[in-house]
């Protein structure tokens, strides 16, 4: 597809530390002129009579202007995505989260940039030539490596307002030497920075963070511990002590509310599910382990329900250690995505449904972004290879031989899930088949999975496949789906990249015809999307090829005036 490219010189407006300043802005005002209305007395007033003329005068000149001159309808706009902007700049970048990268005015992106003299926290210029980078936070090379600190773009509390934090050894302010995480903010106009909040840690480290927008909170996992920060009040709150680390596999999941957190424990007294009030700090089981172990829980988009994986006991149950009890299957660290049940509950612990194929495991569970429809795949599993041996920990998710693809309705007590792709009636589909789950459509009304064939680990041939609910699977095209979950939504369609061997691109596919937005072809080149909102996407690519380390960053405005049908 051709794109009008329009090369835009990165420009980085610099600042002094912790308390910056950019090149800002004025507004300045024009004197109003002012005329001499109607004829007046000379104590400027009208008289009764005048007035009434005018105001019949007045009223007479509206009513005729909004007859002959009507207001035209605002243009059309649907969903055609055309480049609207191509920049370059020098060295890696990575955000957080994709969706809560761009700022709510839609003229900034809150990156980490990573150059070989260090990382910075930038907020990118969406704007075009007008625009300018704006650097709200240098660390050098040395000190970071040194130091293990960690630079990471959190969101946006305003158009103006950006937050992010900074882990590890501080290199200066408040905190100056000491280790932990500090939350800062930055003003883009202005380029100064402000201290938020500083959790001190002896030891230990930044697990995972988690920004809350419409709170504007932020959660945050430090090795034991769960901690919120109030960006608002400049709060910092401990939610949560003492939680086992497990040699850093510990995954606390945190409600898109922020009202809870959900986590596995395998201690002697609490096994199993467990979920934790943030705002009380009262943790209770959620799906306790006893005839049933349920693991791996995820959260509708909307917060409102959680799907575990829940195994069945081995028929020898009794007679085995308690980590040997269950039919799961152990990946390298953890537990892999496999079982005979699925479980949807909601916070409180009420079982809204259980799902189950007969005679067969089920995997790869995912949520619609409806949050009522989750799609999976189910087939036999087979934890030994042909000659007898077991497999590996590294095959293991290839210890499932797929036969099938399903949606279902959580919501609806009564409905059973509903196959929408059998894979042994797909073209080239043998034994040596794998699936993946791509993702269910924004609707829920289909799903898209990849196929390919497995040799020694490697995936050969794969192809896309779009599953409607009604009507067979349709091929939409040759090439591995890379997001699974993380794609940005455009009314029922998602952008996501297709990588094959030949050629990766970037796709906007749904129920119709995929769109093909851009092309990265060279074998050493790496994709990804950096950002999104309701009207924007940018991708990024990266040739590491090229000695000047470039990025090269593409604006696309997705929604735009329908095209003229002459």
């Amino acid at each position: 597809m051709e794109t009008n490219m329009m090369p835009i010189r990165q420009s980085l407006v610099p600042s002094d530390r912790r308390v910056r300043r950019a090149s800002q802005g004025s507004i300045h005002g024009s004197k109003q002129g002012t005329s001499q209305g109607p004829n007046r007395g000379s104590n400027g007033l009208l008289n009764r009579g005048q007035l009434t003329v005018f105001s019949i005068a007045l009223v007479l000149a509206l009513v005729l202007t909004a007859c002959t001159e009507p207001v035209p309808a605002a243009p059309k706009m649907v969903l055609n995505p055309k480049v609207v902007l191509t920049k370059e700049l020098v060295g890696d970048i990575y955000t957080r989260e994709a969706g809560q990268a761009i700022s709510p005015d839609g003229k900034y992106m809150l990156v980490q940039q990573r150059t070989t003299d260090g990382i910075q926290i930038v907020a990118v210029s969406l704007q075009g030539e007008t625009g300018q980078d704006v650097i709200l936070e240098t660390v050098d090379s040395e000190w970071s490596y040194s130091n293990y600190v960690w630079l990471q773009p959190i969101g946006w509390t305003s158009a103006m307002t950006c937050v992010f934090l900074e882990s590890g050894k501080q290199d200066d302010g408040t905190y100056q030497d000491k280790n932990g995480v500090l939350l800062v903010s930055g003003n883009v106009e202005t380029g100064q920075t402000e201290e938020l909040g500083f959790i001190e840690l002896e030891n230990g480290y930044l697990h995972e963070a988690t920004y809350v927008e419409d709170k504007a909170k932020v959660y945050l996992h430090v090795t034991s511990q769960l901690w919120e920060v109030d960006l608002n009040q400049k709060a910092v709150r401990l939610v949560k002590d003492g939680l086992p680390v497990y040699d850093g596999l510990l995954y606390v999941r945190i409600s898109p509310t922020g009202e809870y957190a959900v986590y596995d424990l395998n201690e002697e007294d609490k096994n199993g599910l467990y979920i934790l009030n943030m705002v009380t700090g009262e943790e209770r089981p959620l799906l306790p382990t006893g005839e049933t172990l349920s693991f791996l829980p995820k959260w509708s988009p909307d917060g409102k329900y959680i799907v575990a994986y829940t195994a069945e006991q081995k028929p020898d149950a009794a007679s085995l250690p308690p980590w040997e009890r269950f039919q799961v299957v152990q990946g390298e660290d953890s537990l892999l995505p496999i079982a005979s049940e699925l479980t949807v509950v909601d916070p409180h612990g009420n079982v809204i449904k259980t799902i189950k194929i007969d005679g067969q495991v089920l995997s790869s569970a995912t949520w619609a972004r409806d949050s009522k429809t989750l799609g999976f795949l189910a087939g036999k599993l087979r934890v030994t290879q042909p000659d007898g041996t077991e497999l590996p920990p590294d095959q293991r998710l290839s210890a499932v031989s797929y036969e099938s693809a399903f949606l279902v309705d959580v919501t609806d007590t009564n409905q059973a899930p509903s196959k929408v792709a059998d894979m042994r009636g797909l073209a080239g589909f043998d034994e040596d088949s794998t699936v993946y789950l791509a993702f269910v459509q924004p609707s829920g009304g289909g799903l898209f999975f990849n196929t390919a064939h497995l040799e020694e680990s490697d995936m050969k041939n794969p192809e896309l496949w779009y599953a409607p609910k009604d009507g067979g699977p349709v091929k939409v095209g040759d090439g591995l789906w890379q997001l699974y979950g993380m794609e940005p939504v455009f009314e029922d369609q998602v952008v996501g990249i297709l990588a094959s061997p030949e050629g990766s691109a970037f796709w906007l596919v749904g129920s119709g015809e995929p769109r093909l937005l851009a092309e990265f072809d060279n074998s050493v080149s790496w994709g990804v999307i950096h950002g999104h909102n309701a009207d924007l996407l940018v991708t990024g690519t990266n040739n590491y090829s090229d000695p000047a380390d470039k990025l090269v960053l593409q604006v696309f405005k997705m929604f735009n005036e329908a095209e003229s049908e002459e």
